[in-house]
């Protein structure tokens, strides 16, 4: 983006004001110490942004890629995110319009954007030097819902930010997860659970699952939980690629499922519509009842250096309208509740 002299100038003034204030803080820590706030935003008005709340002054930066990006916000809807603390990127996916979109882990300046080539991206995650995008594709049926005809896992190179492969689906698939140098795909609508080699773009092979697999975590065990759709829980062993354990009965939004681990992966979170559910994994059967019940839970994380489940929620009017909040819990307690600033918080990623 071009500048003027003028505005050049108008800046560096601001640098060095800020700097003379804040001369103990360097941009590296300026978002350390707390929780980055993803907030989905209204579909039709492209709204979604980024908050970063401070544990240890409590207070929250609204906006924060606005605020780093000489005030260019996101314009979009976030879907996911993929949080790279190796190489320190953050990985955000959005729609309306459909984009991946690379920042600075540290100081959420934009490192790139690939926005030609997706159609309906939803979830991301990254290995071997590649982001390994699912989308359900432009394809529609006459019924003006999706026919996922154009499925497909894109394969995104991050060092030219180009398109380099594609693994054609055909079904509804959702989130991803990297273990390994391997990329574990949810193919909702095939019931399997699709391996990636990440060195060669090769599905190795597909895995068969309750039905609607969604969402996926890694456990202190190393074993992969699959969150279906269809209220199962599946764990794979990623040694032989076996499932040896389904859990039925879990209760479940149904779509979009969302779910989290702990700080020592000794239990499994995940919201549904009635609340947040926690299940150790050494359980054989569901839990009977939410560890908190609210029906308006919009995404799940886990604060672990602070212990505590984090939990986005809508406001009971006006849910894509108004901003909702993001409440703390120490085990069933509330120790603490912010506003997100942004609209549908559904995800979180800690610092």
């Amino acid at each position: 983006m071009k500048k003027t002299l003028l505005t050049s100038l108008l800046v560096l003034s601001a640098v060095v004001l800020t700097h003379c204030r804040t001369k103990d803080i360097t941009p590296s820590q300026k978002y350390t110490e707390g929780v980055i706030i993803l907030n989905e935003g209204n579909f039709s008005q492209a709204n979604g942004s980024v908050s970063f709340y401070k544990f240890n002054t409590k207070e929250i930066t609204p906006d924060v890629i606005k605020a780093e990006n000489n005030g260019t916000g996101i314009n979009a809807t976030i879907q996911t995110s993929f949080d790279d603390q190796i190489n320190q990127k953050v990985y955000l996916v959005t729609t309306a319009p459909d984009q991946l979109l690379i920042f600075n882990g540290k100081t959420f300046k934009s490192e790139g954007v690939v926005n030609t080539g997706l159609a309906n991206p939803y979830g991301v995650a990254v290995a071997s030097g590649k982001a390994f995008v699912s989308e359900w594709g432009g394809k529609f049926n006459a019924a003006g819902s999706y026919s996922y005809a154009e499925a497909a896992i894109r394969v995104v190179n991050l060092s030219n930010r180009q398109i380099e492969s594609s693994i054609p689906v055909g079904k509804e698939v959702n989130g991803l997860l990297e273990f390994n140098a391997k990329i574990y795909v949810a193919v909702t609508g095939a019931n399997e659970v699709w391996v990636i080699n990440s060195n060669n773009n090769q599905v190795e092979t597909k895995i068969p699952t309750a039905s609607r697999p969604n969402t996926l975590e890694v456990d202190a065990n190393n074993k992969i939980w699959v969150l279906c759709s269809s209220g199962n829980l599946v764990r794979i062993n990623p040694t032989n690629n076996q499932v040896e354990a389904t859990i039925a009965g879990i209760s479940v939004l149904g779509y979009n499922e969302r779910m989290v681990t702990d700080a020592l992966r000794q239990n499994l979170y995940w919201i549904s519509g009635v609340g947040a559910y926690r299940m150790s994994i050494t359980a054989t059967s569901a839990p009977a009842l939410p560890l908190i019940a609210n029906s308006k839970f919009s995404g799940i994380g886990f604060a672990s250096t602070k212990n505590q489940l984090v939990l986005g929620v809508l406001p009971a009017t006006n849910p894509y309208s108004s901003a909702g909040e993001v409440h703390f819990y120490d085990n069933t307690t509330v120790s603490n509740i912010i506003s997100s600033s942004g609209i549908a918080p559904n995800g979180f990623l800690f610092r």
